[in-house]
């Protein structure tokens, strides 16, 4: 698959253009550009030359896991368009060969230097599908009309536009002020002749008329100021039994002044008047507020000490003190309790009762082992617990309770809750005060649970292939009980292809008794299956648990026909006819590769027969899963696999292995650097190339292939152009389909020019392999890009 690809930077006029390396998240900062020129191959800073050059390139930039690396005018300007050149990363591996595309010189200019872009501008542009508009053109001069600036306009600075008009209007303008100065004097004349009082007289008039209104006022104010406040319900009363509660649970008072004067208030006070309660009864609880048009409303409740009171009526009263003037004003609002007699009441929590539980034996707990008695009463109180049953202890079980105050006792189990069987055990105790008026009932309940046994787990399974050995080589079941102790036996399931040890035993303190569980001498001897057994113990009471042990057993799998199915190679004449192959280990999962590595490790060790071929495989497997590593950057790791790939290879290849020939070559010129990201190896092509020719002597297609490349390129062995395209024939004819796709690709560029030119026939190849290889498919839709074919060229897979 084609990894690099030349794109015109169309940012600029021309002399620019990205390099675009497609799965590549790692920059670069050296590239190399050769042709097949006799004489001056390499280019260089100051041209094409004969001397090996690797040219600093900048600014490379990395999106969506593609680099991209600008190239500039000294490097775009001196290649062709059409011109086959060969362009190699060196420290990512990377060496392909491309036809330049069609990207203009820069422009030129005498005089003027061409501004390199920034580095904002080196980032390349999103991907615009849409065709290309020639740039814009210099905009034209404005031709709006200019505003006509006409006399009298507001932008003219004399009205009319003229010193003339200007002269006109001041002349009006004095003309208007004498006539208001004779209408004035006439004004004045006209008021002389009115008779006015004399100015002591006025004088007079206006102090009687204000005293008359201050006095008004001050009247008024006194109106207001010095009426009280009146209570409006004030009847305040609260009704109930000793200890309470009391209702209502609250009276509302409202403070307001008498009607007579209410509506003149607001217009004279601004603001509320001070308000407090300078005495407080702890029987009462006051809330004052701010109540509607300058009032108060007072919340009234019974306080703590309300619950103490006695039987009988209690008058209390509430003292409010208004502050107005520097003067108090008092205002008194009675209250009355009216308490009935009633006993006393003894309140016990919990209430719903108290609950003890355990196994056969004990211990018992219970979530709240004590009763909690209290007495809101104003009077104190005598009591005494009674029928408690046989099972049960109480601590504490009578006393006297003072008023508010509270009191506990504590229940516990007695020695012959022990005895007791399972079940539930109930009870209730009697609470009572002094004289027997009064009794509360609190319930008590014993629930006693069976000794629970536990068999775990419910499957002990083992597996393995026929004759053993099973894994895990032993089970265990786990006898638990929350009980001190219990006694149990297998009774069922011990023999056959299971051993079952101890036979029996007995749980101590409420610790775990184990059976171990292992498979029989006789189960090497069992065909392949699932057998199941029966594992029961019987405990004390007669109870039974079953549980199961399963033995599943595989046949032993053909390990050599496993490990073709993993890696075994299409064009490998060392694979016989019929078996299964997988072309390319890539697409195996990390499960399935693993699987397929212990296969090949069988068969490379137990078959001497298939030991070449499976020793090729598995090193194909190895190197699979060393790319792996590298690339999750376990370099370590993969340098070891690589290692014994490469060491399975060689013995292979001493054996006359040719696939193992070729896979040696492609290790040698870095096939596997690149697809890992990681320098297993420094590549050399000559020693790769080595490699190949040995393959491709012994018929092995991809070694034709590769070889056959070397020879048209003729870098590292002389140019043979008749000779390549032999090889490629006769791989392609084996349907080797990378073969058929250089072939095509050579015959339709002609390329080298030794190569007869046979568009036709180089087409048709590129067709017949397109869905195959995708490098076949870009040639085509390059070609259709250009102009040069057509969508009907195009073959649809």
């Amino acid at each position: 698959m084609r990894r690099l690809e030349v794109e015109r930077d169309k940012r600029v006029p021309g002399g620019r253009a990205w390099l675009v390396v497609a799965g590549q998240p790692a920059p670069a900062r050296l590239i190399r550009i050769s042709r097949d020129v006799a004489g001056a191959p390499f280019l260089g800073p100051d041209g094409w030359s004969s001397r090996r050059v690797d040219l600093p390139v900048g600014g490379a930039v990395v999106q969506d896991g593609t680099l991209r690396i600008p190239l500039g005018p000294d490097i775009v300007d001196r290649i062709a368009e059409d011109e086959l050149v060969r362009i190699a990363l060196p420290e990512l591996g990377i060496e392909e060969e491309i036809v330049w595309p069609a990207i203009p010189a820069a422009p030129r200019s005498s005089g003027h230097r061409i501004v390199e872009p920034t580095a904002e501008a080196r980032v390349p542009p999103p991907i615009d599908t849409r065709p290309a508009t020639p740039p814009p053109s210099v905009a034209e001069p404005s031709s709006a009309p200019v505003p006509d600036r006409s006399p009298g306009t507001p932008d003219d600075p004399t009205p009319g536009g003229s010193v003339s008009g200007a002269a006109d209007q001041n002349a009006v303008r004095a003309a208007d002020g004498d006539r208001a100065d004779v209408e004035r004097a006439d004004r004045r004349r006209s008021d002389a002749d009115v008779p006015r009082p004399p100015p002591h007289r006025r004088r007079r008039a206006l102090a009687a008329a204000a005293l008359l209104l201050a006095l008004g006022a001050l009247a008024i104010f006194a109106l207001v100021a010095l009426v009280p406040l009146e209570a409006e319900r004030a009847r305040v009363v609260f009704t109930g039994p000793a200890g309470g509660p009391f209702t209502p649970q609250v009276h509302e008072a409202g403070l307001r002044r008498a009607a007579s004067v209410r509506w003149l208030e607001p217009h004279v006070l601004r603001e509320a008047p001070l308000l407090d309660t300078p005495t407080a009864d702890p029987a009462l609880d006051l809330a004052l507020a701010e109540g509607p048009a300058l009032g108060w409303t007072l919340a009234v409740r019974p306080g703590a000490e309300a619950v103490l009171l006695d039987t009988g009526t209690h008058d209390r009263s509430i003292l409010l003190v208004e502050r107005r003037l520097g003067i108090e004003f008092p205002v008194t609002i009675p209250v009355r309790f009216v308490v009935e007699a009633g006993p006393a009441q003894i309140v016990t929590d919990p209430a719903d009762g108290i609950v003890f539980r355990g196994p056969v034996g004990g211990p018992f707990v219970a979530a709240e082992d004590r009763v909690r008695l209290s007495n809101p009463a104003q009077r104190s109180a005598d009591w005494e617990v009674a029928n408690a049953p046989g099972w049960l202890v109480v601590d504490g079980a009578g006393g006297r309770l003072e008023p508010r105050a509270r009191a506990e006792f504590v229940l516990a189990t007695a020695p012959a809750a022990a005895t007791l069987q399972a079940g539930t055990h109930s009870g209730t105790l009697a609470i009572a005060e002094a004289g027997g008026r009064h009794t509360h009932l609190v319930p008590v309940r014993l629930e006693i649970t069976p000794p629970r046994v536990g068999l775990e787990p419910d499957v002990i399974a083992f597996s393995g292939e026929e004759g053993g050995p099973f894994t895990p080589l032993a089970g265990e079941f786990l006898v638990s009980t929350d009980a001190a102790r219990v006694r149990w036996r297998i009774v069922e399931g011990s023999g056959a292809w299971v051993a079952a040890a101890p036979a029996d035993g007995e749980t101590a303190d409420a610790a775990p008794a184990r059976i171990r569980v292992t498979p029989s001498d006789a189960a090497q001897a069992l065909p392949p299956g699932t057998y199941e057994r029966r594992l029961a113990v019987l405990l004390d009471g007669g109870a039974t648990m079953a549980r199961t042990v399963r033995l599943v057993v595989r046949p032993r799998p053909d390990w050599a026909l496993a490990c073709d199915g993993s890696a075994g190679f299409r064009f490998d004449g060392d694979r016989p006819d019929g078996r299964p192959f997988m072309d390319d280990s890539a697409f195996l999962d990390a499960a399935a590769l693993e699987e397929g590595i212990g296969a090949c490790g069988r068969v490379a060790g137990a078959s001497p027969e298939d030991a070449r071929r499976t020793e090729v495989q598995l090193g194909r497997l190895l190197a699979e899963r060393a790319v792996r590593k590298a690339r999750r950057g376990d370099r370590a790791g993969a340098a070891s696999d690589m290692r014994r790939a490469t060491d399975l290879w060689r013995s292979a290849a001493q054996r006359g292995s040719a696939y193992a020939m070729n896979l040696l070559g492609a290790h040698a010129g870095g096939t596997f650097n690149r697809a890992a990201g990681y320098a297993f190896v420094t590549p050399d092509r000559a020693q790769a190339t080595e490699w190949w020719r040995r393959a491709a002597e012994r018929g092995n297609v991809v070694g034709q292939s590769n070889y056959a490349v070397e020879l048209l390129r003729g870098e590292v062995v002389h140019r043979d152009v008749h000779r390549a395209l032999t090889l490629l024939r006769a791989a392609s004819a084996r349907g080797y389909t990378r073969a058929t796709f250089v072939l095509g690709e050579a015959l339709y560029y002609d390329y080298p020019s030794e190569v007869p030119e046979d568009v036709v026939t180089g087409l048709r190849l590129l067709q017949q392999v397109a869905c195959a290889e995708p490098a076949a498919m870009e040639v085509i839709d390059r070609e259709i890009a250009r102009g040069r074919l057509t969508q009907r060229n195009r073959p649809r897979c």
